[in-house]
């Protein structure tokens, strides 16, 4: 904190919370598909609660709620698959950390087919049916995002 002029120092760049933005512009676009790429006096793409950026030049998703969040839903959500085996709660739990992990670089759609496949294995179904589940919930989720990318574009 710079107290006497009322900024925050990030270690790459200074911030005025009073403007909610940096003082100077990023030195480069990071991600060219996605339009706050393009404001680069933002702070990760004005979204502070999901991203950071320790080193004032690449946003990196703060990916530890994210996992711990989809392990925990995904407990919660086959709590009835339990059967009082704790160790079948720990692998659900793990199959979502791991989605959750991959969906962050990744996208839904990955994170959809880790857990769809995912569950079908702890749920005692084929490798097999558990690699269709897993294609079909992933190919539905591109098709989906696509479908809605021609509907509502990011502009």
């Amino acid at each position: 904190m710079l107290d006497q002029f009322g900024l925050i120092n990030m270690n790459g760049r200074m911030y005025d919370p009073v403007l909610g933005r940096m003082l100077s512009p990023a030195n480069y676009v990071q991600e060219p598909g996605m339009t706050q790429s393009y404001n680069r006096y933002s702070y990760v793409w004005n979204n502070p609660l999901r991203y950071t950026d320790p080193s004032g030049q690449v946003v990196v998703v703060d990916n530890l709620i994210i996992v711990v969040f989809t392990g925990v839903y995904n407990l919660a959500t086959n709590l009835s698959n339990l059967d009082g085996n704790g160790w079948k709660a720990f692998r659900y739990f793990g199959v979502g950390f791991v989605a959750g992990f991959t969906g962050g670089y990744a996208g839904s759609a990955a994170t959809g087919a880790i857990l769809s496949g995912g569950n079908a294995l702890l749920d005692g179904l084929s490798w097999e049916n558990a690699a269709l589940s897993a294609a079909t919930v992933a190919a539905t989720g591109y098709v989906g995002s696509e479908i809605g990318k021609q509907i509502a574009p990011v502009k």
